[in-house]
């Protein structure tokens, strides 16, 4: 098993504001989340994004542009955390599910929900890893066994019966 130190999810700070991406960067590193921050300069911009398991946004001015924020996040297939602080985005515009709205950056709530999101991302992680290490745990003699099945249909080892020839061939 891996220890979860070694777990890293990878989170984007979304902000105009340095001294909030400066805090919650600290905040996400000391979860052991691999931090990006994209300075928002203007309401009409918003950088294309590579896909994260959490974004964190500052709208505590109420201007942030979620329509080109989703319109973004909806080209990538995962699922991510979104923590909204301050103004909600508007209705029309969430298509996720995985969204929490926070008044301001000074909700107690913050951490315990970060440290569940966190708990949630590993082990997702945990049985993605798990499924992977299975799946090549059973491929590697399923693949020495076709491996000889090939061999005895090619006659490596000796002519076959007609009807045994029939039989290896389905096996495979």
């Amino acid at each position: 098993m891996i220890p979860q130190t070694q777990i890293i999810s990878h989170a984007v700070i979304l902000s105009s504001n340095l001294d909030f991406s400066s805090k919650f960067e600290r905040i996400l590193k000391n979860h052991h989340f691999q931090v990006e921050q994209i300075f928002i300069k203007k309401k009409s911009e918003l950088p294309a994004f590579v896909h994260s398991d959490l974004f964190l946004i500052d709208n505590e001015t109420g201007h942030f542009p979620f329509h080109l924020f989703f319109k973004n996040l909806n080209h990538h297939s995962q699922k991510s955390f979104i923590i909204n602080f301050g103004t909600p985005p508007p209705a029309e515009v969430v298509v996720d599910n995985n969204l929490v709205n926070l008044a301001s950056q000074e909700d107690d709530s913050f951490p315990r929900i970060l440290a569940f999101i966190d708990q949630i991302l590993r082990r997702e992680k945990l049985q993605l890893e798990f499924s992977s290490m299975l799946l090549h745990d059973i491929r590697s003699p399923l693949n020495s066994l076709i491996g000889y099945l090939e061999l005895l249909i090619s006659g490596t080892f000796g002519k076959l019966e007609p009807g045994h020839h029939n039989i290896l061939e389905k096996s495979i």
